[in-house]
């Protein structure tokens, strides 16, 4: 990684960004259905603002009517009132977080970001749950990073763990931190308390960090007992980060603002806090109002919260339903955020499948490959899709599937 490299036209460009930008059979098809004009049932949509939630109650427009939106004054934490709210936020949740332990974000992507550069010399490695979200390999690359992934495995009751043999024969020589989504994207499995202490115990014998993204944290749907829902608060032998932000808490992604939590032995923490605000002073990228917005629109979030928890809910009531004399297929069981997985038995290719499904039923799912599933045919399916689509969109899969399994 990081040399340069020759394109047809004589220009150079670094080998990080070597990338197939070819696309995929699947995501071209759908990209060309929707720019034909043909109405699809999108069953993978993931923007939540286009689905129907009633933002009102943040009052967008006069969130933005305040003094100080024409002051300057930067602090590359981020500004003491929104860092304070995110302690409030912390607080509600039995934590107890210091202002100086975090640090403001335009995204989680940053924050991965700034966290690979204070750990991680080119080259270097990092471990990362399978399956997951594939934006973590393009954040690698452009790091100059290697990713290994550990497998998680899901048990007869229907609940996924860390797979600890996987994971402690990925761990190499170089490796710096190990990455968890918690709930996992798309699992929707929280971390194991048992699982928790085996990472508390790998990573302070061996002196890697934990990385933990919570930005589905707040999306609690049927959480095991055994379920640790946030690893704020949790870890303190391990230097461990917890990212967040209101992309998903608030259901703003256009807004643009994340955080870390840095947690761990005092010295090493503080020592690693000081880095980062280097690094942040190096960019101060988080917007001033977002930032002087940000105590208001925090008095919000379970007004927010609460209609994407019950739409969430009744999806899943819906989906029991639907799928209730379809041996065929069976919708994985959801701990906790906004996606769920279908698995569907007599599927020899489930891109072929879902290909089928759009063109003859006119109804979009991402398939499972997309996460790095290891074995089976799946579908990964977004909570937030209008309860009358899903339910129709799940009939029309459940259709095909009848007329195509083996």
């Amino acid at each position: 990684m990081g040399h340069d490299t020759d394109t047809c036209s004589g220009w150079r460009f670094a080998k990080r960004t070597d990338w197939n930008l070819e696309g995929n059979q699947f995501s071209e098809r759908m990209a060309a259905l929707k720019v034909g004009g043909t109405p699809l049932l999108d069953l993978s949509i993931s923007n939540p603002l286009r689905c129907g939630f009633d933002l009102s109650a943040l009052d967008l427009a006069h969130s933005f009517d305040r003094k100080g939106l024409c002051d300057y004054q930067p602090d590359p934490l981020g500004l003491p009132s929104a860092r304070e709210a995110v302690c409030r936020y912390y607080a509600g949740r039995g934590v107890t977080v210091e202002p100086s332990r975090l640090l403001l974000t335009p995204s989680t992507s940053d924050a991965y970001n700034y966290i690979f550069r204070l750990l991680c010399e080119a080259g270097d490695e990092v471990l990362v749950p399978a399956p997951s979200y594939p934006l973590f390999s393009y954040l690698a690359d452009i790091a100059d990073i290697r990713l290994c992934p550990y497998r998680l495995k899901r048990s007869p009751d229907g609940l996924w763990s860390i797979d600890a043999d996987s994971m402690l024969a990925s761990i190499g020589p170089r490796c710096r931190a190990i990455m968890l989504v918690n709930p996992n994207n798309p699992t929707g499995s929280f971390i194991r308390r048992e699982d928790l202490n085996l990472l508390t115990r790998i990573a302070t014998e061996r002196r890697l960090a934990l990385i933990c993204d919570e930005v589905f944290g707040d999306y609690v749907l049927d959480a095991a007992p055994d379920a640790v829902v946030s690893l704020a608060g949790h870890a303190v032998d391990a230097l461990t980060f917890v990212l967040s932000g209101i992309s998903k808490i608030l259901a703003l992604p256009q807004m643009k603002l994340g955080w870390m939590l840095v947690q761990g032995p005092k010295g090493v923490a503080e020592d690693a806090m000081r880095r980062l605000e280097m690094i942040a002073d190096s960019f101060l990228s988080v917007g001033t109002p977002v930032m002087l917005a940000m105590p208001e629109w925090m008095n919000s979030r379970e007004l927010i919260q609460g209609q994407i928890l019950d739409r969430a809910r009744r999806n899943l009531e819906s989906a029991s339903l639907v799928l209730r004399d379809k041996p065929g297929l069976k919708l994985l069981r959801v701990e906790g955020g906004w996606y769920a997985v279908l698995r569907m038995e007599g599927i020899l290719n489930e891109e072929s499948f879902l290909l089928r499904l759009m063109e003859e039923e006119r109804v979009a799912a991402h398939p499972g490959y997309f996460y790095d599933f290891a074995e089976g045919s799946h579908a990964v399916l977004s909570l937030l899709c209008p309860e009358a689509e899903w339910t129709e969109g799940l009939r029309r899969l459940a259709s095909l599937h009848e007329r195509v399994s083996y």
